[in-house]
């Protein structure tokens, strides 16, 4: 069984409003939000210091959209304080010039930017306010005039996946520091199911990115994150077997040979190296668990966050599971290298923890 003393890293989701409407995400836009049980400031204050006692390495500052709440100076100033590293995900369009000054003054270490498309037409179907680009763009360059580092991250859906190498090349000539591919969770609302890529179309934009990426053409840092986190994601293991080009998965890739031994462990992070903090103090393994109640790991409101890493019945069950315990063609896929997939994605679909994912395109 993993044991952590502190998970490695924590997400705070500060608000779940937004300001966008993403087809695919579960934040609440700013014209359909009610009055929610956020996190006070002093409550707040209380969890940072929790962190920082627990020895927790990295706070992601994230929501719903975390810059559309009135009190998010306060809540820098706050931050500034601690020990722990901190990045702030945002879409980038609240994102003033002066903010980011106030932002790196605070000591945050850098801002994760949803950027959906290599234009306004395709960055704002996905993001569902049109002139959400224009004004990315234009705080884009308030974040270069206060030498705040800044990374992208890609959700990969129907409309994003045919123009991911078309998205990379522009976000090289932007002065991002790198970007993360985010392959789609069935969660929030991509659960209705239409902003699905195909597999086919994955695998096509992969394989291209791949060669583009070994041709030497972009100087920024690509990496694809899929939900589950498996060191040989099989997004990316089966592509590359089929094209008969594995050895692109540590030569392109960087991801070394032996992660493709597999030990029969699990893959999914959450509960076992990270957690997610949300807005009204519950805590989830991860973000996406959300949608299933029974995921529920307690709440900072009735107990420390010590308290819940170290006691929780749900992260003691996610932290004993191996592929063997899983219900369903999971525990017996011939595919060794996958951990079982995504621990949000199964119990989704299955109302089960222990489900199989059958978000795998062996299911598909």
């Amino acid at each position: 069984m993993l044991s952590l003393t502190a998970p490695i890293s924590i997400d705070i989701n500060l608000t779940n409003i937004c300001n966008l409407k993403c087809s695919f995400c579960s934040a609440t836009p700013f014209s359909h939000s009610k009055q929610t049980s956020e996190l006070t400031l002093d409550e707040l204050s209380q969890l940072f210091d929790q962190i920082d006692e627990m020895g927790v390495f990295l706070v992601r500052l994230a929501g719903g959209e975390p810059l559309a709440r009135p009190d998010f100076r306060q809540i820098l100033h706050m931050v500034s304080l601690h020990d722990f590293e901190s990045i702030i995900l945002t879409n980038g369009v609240l994102l003033t010039p002066h903010l980011s000054h106030e932002i790196k003054a605070s000591g945050v270490n850098s801002v994760a930017i949803s950027v959906d498309g290599p234009n306004a037409d395709i960055h704002d179907k996905s993001r569902g306010v049109p002139g959400s680009w224009a004004k990315l763009m234009t705080n884009l360059e308030g974040l270069r005039a206060a030498g705040l580092p800044y990374t992208a991250m890609l959700t990969v859906t129907a409309t994003t996946c045919p123009h991911v190498v078309e998205t990379v090349r522009i976000l090289d000539t932007l002065g991002f520091n790198s970007v993360n591919l985010i392959l789609l969770n069935f969660s929030g609302r991509a659960r209705e199911g239409g902003e699905f890529p195909s597999w086919e179309a994955w695998e096509h934009a992969f394989l291209e990115l791949t060669s583009y990426i070994e041709a030497g053409k972009i100087g920024l840092k690509v990496s694809v994150l899929p939900p589950h986190e498996d060191p040989a994601p099989y997004e990316m293991v089966a592509p590359l077997t089929a094209a008969g080009r594995l050895d692109a998965l540590h030569s392109v890739w960087g991801i070394p040979p032996q992660a493709l031994q597999g030990d029969g462990d699990l893959g999914c992070a959450a509960g076992r190296t990270q957690m997610t903090v949300f807005e009204n103090g519950d805590v989830f393994g991860c973000e996406l668990m959300r949608d299933f109640a029974l995921l529920r790991a307690g709440s900072v409101r009735q107990s420390s966050l010590a308290e819940i890493w170290e006691s929780s019945q749900v992260f003691q069950e996610l932290r004993g599971l191996r592929k063997v315990d899983l219900e369903g063609s999971c525990s017996s896929c011939p595919i060794t290298v996958c951990g079982g997939g995504c621990r949000a994605s199964a119990a989704n679909r299955t109302r089960s923890i222990r489900g199989s994912d059958t978000n795998c395109h062996l299911h598909r």
